[in-house]
């Protein structure tokens, strides 16, 4: 995904992050979803034909530990489907001052600033592939976070699963804490 395609006045009124998609992103997007949809059907058509086959009673392990990872890729839909929406953290500061405090944040977790050109969009990426989006506004600050895997032919997008609510509580906390 090329950074420069981001809408950012229509990711912050839609709260989601609205960039324009090349056919080589949607395939990208339909082939991570095709993956996890095709694993999933696999467990659910594993656990019925083990559920057939197997005439004692001590099938709860294996139903365990498929009912487990069916819950788990259920999950990981879930947050593909939902990774571009924008969280949105509440601050008693201004524009300029939400923006100081996140490029401090920045740079004591030694994160490398992409872009923040603008005077409300701010890209964040960390040493393991997480790329954040920052739109700052007045007393508040709203973010994503996209994971990617470098391939031949770009990245592949596969959604961040806890990364999102980890950076959440620690803004928080740093917004809380810190003071101007």
């Amino acid at each position: 995904m090329d950074i420069s395609n981001i809408d950012i006045d229509k990711s912050i009124s839609k709260n989601t992050l609205c960039y324009y998609n090349s056919m080589n992103n949607f395939w990208r997007s339909f082939y991570v979803y095709f993956i996890l949809i095709f694993i999933l059907s696999f467990s659910i058509l594993l656990y019925s034909v083990f559920y057939k086959t197997n005439t004692e009673h001590n099938i709860f392990y294996p139903t365990a530990i498929i009912v487990l990872l069916v819950i788990f890729l259920f999950y990981v839909l879930i947050r593909k489907w939902t990774e571009k929406k924008l969280t949105i953290i509440y601050t008693p500061y201004a524009l300029k001052i939400n923006k100081k405090i996140l490029l401090d944040f920045a740079k004591e977790n030694l994160y490398t600033v992409s872009r923040s050109g603008e005077n409300n969009f701010i890209r964040i990426d960390t040493s393991n592939s997480k790329h954040h989006f920052f739109f700052l506004l007045d007393k508040e600050v709203r973010f994503c976070t996209l994971s990617s895997v470098d391939t031949e032919s770009g990245h592949i997008y596969f959604p961040s699963l806890l990364t999102h609510w980890m950076v959440n509580s620690r803004l928080k906390r740093y917004f809380k804490n810190k003071k101007i």
